[in-house]
């Protein structure tokens, strides 16, 4: 079992996020990041995929908001540590602008290189039954920031992803002789078969 922390993107307390002191692996620098001591997990709860070869969704604004506030908050954490962790005073606007972001509009890239999928019920699929435009929720580990000669980036690894249930393409008809029916569930996009 991981030592971890999976989070809805929208509801990180910033205060809980422990920026570790970077340190140097194969000629790069690199920051750990934990929530509550844990390994940082995102969740992101019913994003449409945008791009399958270069995996890319899009994020609700309140996401995308979540996301920007985020990145702030790392630059914010970067500046107050600049002298302690690269021997100079760096202002705010100097990291940001030497900051690549992983967003690009309200989209998010991520790499897939060992990502497990799932469909609505929690069944495993091939990653390949995936479509543009599929209504899915995401587990992303956030896992540091990299620092490169002269940029800083996010290092994120999508590890799991569900496709939900598309009321407006899924079948939902109910077999009359089970009488079932689905209820809406707890989670947003869930949908349960119940049996009468």
């Amino acid at each position: 079992m991981y030592n971890m922390s999976v989070v809805n993107i929208s509801k990180i307390n910033l205060h809980d996020i422990v920026i570790k002191s970077p340190v140097k692996k194969n000629d790069q620098y690199y920051s750990g990041i934990s929530l509550k001591q844990k390994k940082m997990f995102i969740q992101f709860s019913n994003v449409t995929i945008q791009d399958l070869s270069n995996f890319t969704v899009k994020l609700s604004n309140k996401q995308c908001n979540s996301m920007i506030q985020l990145e702030r908050y790392f630059i914010q954490k970067l500046s107050e540590n600049s002298k302690s962790w690269f021997n100079t005073n760096l202002t705010e606007n100097q990291i940001n602008d030497n900051y690549l972001t992983t967003m690009q509009g309200n989209s998010l890239k991520l790499h897939t290189k060992n990502v497990r999928t799932f469909d609505g019920d929690q069944n495993e699929i091939d990653f390949n039954t995936l479509k543009c435009g599929n209504n899915v929720t995401i587990i992303v580990h956030f896992s540091g920031l990299k620092f490169w000669s002269t940029k800083i980036t996010n290092q994120l690894e999508l590890l799991q992803i569900k496709r939900n249930i598309n009321l407006s393409t899924d079948i939902l008809f109910i077999d009359e002789d089970t009488e079932e029916e689905y209820t809406s569930g707890e989670d947003e996009g869930m949908y349960h078969r119940r049996n009468s």
